[in-house]
């Protein structure tokens, strides 16, 4: 892509957590109320910028790129991870809309 989205109407949050989560990782709140890496099935409520042991900054708007995997395309999508936390369509998700993918990387760019 020749355009970077990086920053365009980004919005974090700082979030109770159990364990480091390392950036760029899909993140999901427990029932607990703390935030998790997502896993299968997880819909994501964003995308972990920085993280200690105790506390995650995570993007809930904005453009985030974010590890897909090969199913995902261009376009409105009902997001949610797969078992390695990657994006992936999930019928119960909410709308997003992915406006790049690197293919080769397997990254795709999402506006939240």
């Amino acid at each position: 892509m020749d355009i970077s989205f990086n920053g365009f109407e980004n919005s974090t949050v700082t979030f109770l957590t159990d364990e480091k989560i390392p950036a760029g990782t899909a993140v999901t709140m427990a029932d607990t109320g703390r935030v998790m890496p997502s896993v299968s099935g997880d819909i994501p409520i964003g995308i972990a910028v920085s993280s200690t042991e105790t506390h995650v900054c995570v993007c809930v708007k904005g453009a985030v790129k974010m590890p897909c995997d090969s199913n995902v395309t261009v376009g409105y999508l009902n997001i949610g991870t797969d078992e390695n936390g990657r994006l992936t369509e999930n019928e119960y998700g909410p709308g997003k809309f992915v406006i790049d993918i690197d293919a080769g990387a397997g990254i795709a760019t999402v506006l939240l």
